[in-house]
């Protein structure tokens, strides 16, 4: 009885620390993988707003890897930051050239279908120094300083900007650009110093070797007691494509008016359009018959319809293209018509008729 009883009190005993080793062995498993969840829930958040060492490295090898390649030198990223309001990747790069510490620019994944910056950088110093050049004999004695930035994503009348471009001196002749050029603070009149400006600003419009479309260009003195507005600003806007493109878009207007009024003048039509900037490398083009010939166009005719049925419209309309094509003293590039008929109702005017065509398509002129 004595061996059975002890017997009985050792499987109990055995059985009592076999279940408290079990009931500690799941709330070790618990808290193990509280522990696991509380890491991946913290990782979560925070991969969520500082990014994953991973991703970093493949966004800042592309980034590094794409300027390498465009400019055939070595690159070196200062430091990156995450942003989640920045679009996929999300990585923002302070980035540089090896060979030179003074450059430094801001990019990342997301630059790379809006623009090139290092492009931008490259061709504001040339032009910096082109201007320098060519202002430092007459205008050295002044001691002025001249500083260049390119101005992304500004798209002006008569211009077709490309923010990719490698080479400086393509991209001076295709982009926007602000000038600044400072004079100390020295004792001259504003009389005085309007005409320093104003003879500045001619001599680079008529100088410079190569036209940056309406390029502005600044003239300031500062002056010398700090946090004080300048002493004097004179702003210029010089190669303007806006007037040369409406100037050429006028002349193309008046002489298609002039061809097609002799025969349909009844209609009483009424002729507009633009320069068409993309695909045109001819913007700086100052000659105006040169550069009609040279870019594209888009004109637009209108009339109001009165009691002409649709066969007679395309009638007319075959008639002004042939007119048009055959009698223009010049050739464009691709010059695209639309013709588009009106009819006036109580709701105002609807479009009734439409035609379009492309004359000249695909010539150009060198």
């Amino acid at each position: 009885m004595l061996l059975g009883h002890s017997f009985t009190d050792d499987n109990q005993n055995f059985a009592i620390k076999f279940m408290q080793e079990g009931v500690s062995m799941k709330k070790k498993i618990i808290i193990a993988a509280s522990i696991v969840l509380l890491l991946g829930v913290i990782s979560y958040f925070y991969f969520s707003l500082k990014g994953n060492p991973i991703s970093e490295a493949k966004a800042r090898k592309e980034c590094l890897e794409y300027y390498e390649n465009a400019y055939h030198e070595k690159f070196t990223v200062y430091s990156s930051e995450y942003n989640l309001k920045l679009p996929p990747p999300h990585y923002h790069f302070e980035m540089g050239p090896v060979n030179n510490k003074n450059i430094r620019f801001g990019t990342g994944g997301y630059c790379q279908g809006m623009s090139d910056y290092y492009g931008g950088i490259l061709a504001s110093a040339m032009l910096t120094e082109d201007v320098t050049a060519l202002l430092k004999p007459k205008y050295n004695h002044l001691h002025f300083s001249v500083s260049s930035e390119e101005t992304p994503w500004a798209w002006s009348s008569g211009t077709a900007p490309d923010y990719f471009e490698t080479n400086p001196s393509i991209r001076l002749k295709k982009n926007c650009f602000y000038t600044h050029i400072t004079l100390p603070d020295a004792e001259m009149n504003e009389s005085e110093l309007t005409e320093i400006a104003t003879n500045m600003a001619k001599d680079i419009e008529n100088q410079l070797s190569y036209e940056p479309p309406n390029l502005q260009l600044f003239i300031v003195v500062n002056s010398s007691k700090p946090d004080e507005e300048p002493l004097f600003l004179k702003d210029f806007s010089l190669f303007d494509t806006t007037a040369r493109s409406v100037a050429a878009t006028s002349k193309i207007c008046e002489d298609v008016t002039s061809l097609l009024k002799p025969e349909y003048g009844y209609l009483n039509f009424a002729i507009d359009g633009q320069e068409h900037i993309s695909d045109s490398d001819h913007l700086g083009e100052m000659d105006l018959l040169m550069r009609l010939k040279k870019n594209h166009y888009d004109l637009e005719i209108t009339w109001i319809n009165g009691g002409l049925n649709k066969a007679e419209m395309e009638e007319i309309a075959a008639g002004m293209f042939e007119i048009i094509e055959s009698q223009l003293p010049y050739e464009t590039t691709d010059l695209r018509i639309k013709i588009l008929v009106l009819k006036s109702t109580n709701q105002g005017e609807i479009p009734i008729f439409e035609k379009e065509t492309f004359l000249f398509k695909s010539k150009s002129v060198d």
